[in-house]
């Protein structure tokens, strides 16, 4: 489980988002802004969180980074190399180091191709190694993430959710990255074993130095799993800050309602959080106010500033950074839950 930060890589950004911006044409004329100024970078050897509901721009952030997405304005920079407008080959070469897990392990395998042939693909693609060499590799490797190697001869379709998961891991580390995005990798998981593949997640950024980013619905998910926690609505930057700060302390009624919405073992606690202060209003589908903060028209406590002036990111409780005009003044302020 990781909660703390590795002091000696503190300062070494493995990548750096700034001013993200990617907006989508919706028609002639139309568009959509996904992603709205965001920034935030990725240390050595640790784990950045997203957090938010559908449509707050994880997902769009995840795959501007990897370069399947294409990037408005902003810059993204890869070990201090700027690659948001790379080429083709440009980025296969960072395939290598970056790679990804994606969120349905039942999708993410070909049913058609055996286990030995998908883990063993990026290796003969990328690298001039013999066949039996990349097989030795995979056969490391699934034993590392708790699977035989008998598996390599078996199809997709003859494992559970879990396993193929623990498939899809192996796949992404055959070629040593050092920078690997999560995108919802547990949440089509049974409870039971989402805690098993976050442990195993958590080993091998140990093991192999690995930086993760790592996107979740789940509040609670994200906060096991990372030093920092970006909390994202509709494309703009909520509150950042601290896993653990965050979660006893949050300054963004947003961050407050989702963790209220995450549940827990206790019923009287799960009861108690939410019949507690916050009213807010139900999810709406309305513009964003012109300039203005985004989630106002939800927000119980929003004044008329907040639908005419975006917040600025400022100090908030217990060293976390708030996009809010009223962080300072809301009920819980400075009150650790």
């Amino acid at each position: 489980m990781t909660t703390t930060t590795d002091t000696q890589h503190a300062d070494a950004h493995l990548l750096d988002v700034d001013d993200l911006r990617v907006v989508f044409k919706t028609g002639r004329r139309g568009s959509l802004t996904a992603v709205d100024g965001v920034s935030f970078s990725v240390p050595l050897h640790q784990t950045v969180g997203l957090v938010g509901e559908s449509g707050s721009g994880k997902t769009t952030i995840a795959r501007a980074v990897l370069g399947m997405e294409r990037v408005t304005s902003g810059t993204i920079s890869f070990e201090g190399n700027d690659i948001t407008r790379s080429s083709k080959s440009e980025r296969r070469r960072l395939t290598e180091h970056m790679q990804v897990v994606f969120q349905d392990p039942y999708s993410s395998l070909s049913p058609t191709r055996k286990i030995v042939d998908t883990l063993i693909e990026p290796l003969l693609a990328h690298r001039d190694v013999p066949r039996a060499e990349a097989m030795q590799r995979a056969s490391e490797l699934l034993n590392r993430v708790g699977l035989a190697s008998y598996a390599l001869d078996r199809y997709p379709s003859e494992f559970s959710g879990g396993q193929r998961q623990r498939i899809a891991i192996a796949r992404a580390l055959m070629l040593s990255p050092k920078f690997v995005v999560c995108d919802e990798p547990v949440s089509a998981l049974d409870l039971s074993i989402q805690a098993q593949v976050l442990n195993l997640l958590s080993e091998l950024q140990d093991e192999m130095g690995l930086s993760y980013l790592f996107i979740a619905h789940n509040l609670s998910v994200v906060r096991y799993m990372s030093h920092e926690v970006l909390v994202l609505y509709r494309g703009q930057l909520m509150e950042r800050g601290e896993a653990s700060a965050i979660y006893r302390s949050p300054g963004h009624p947003y961050t407050r309602m989702l963790l209220e919405a995450s549940p827990v073992a206790d019923p009287g606690e799960q009861a108690k959080r939410r019949l507690s202060n916050l009213n807010l209003k139900s999810a709406t589908l309305s513009p964003i106010p012109s300039g203005g903060c985004p989630f106002s028209p939800r927000c119980a406590f929003a004044v008329e500033q907040c639908s005419l002036e975006r917040p600025p990111i400022l100090p908030g409780p217990a060293g976390t950074e708030v996009a809010c005009h009223r962080a300072d003044v809301l009920p819980w302020s400075g009150v650790v839950l």
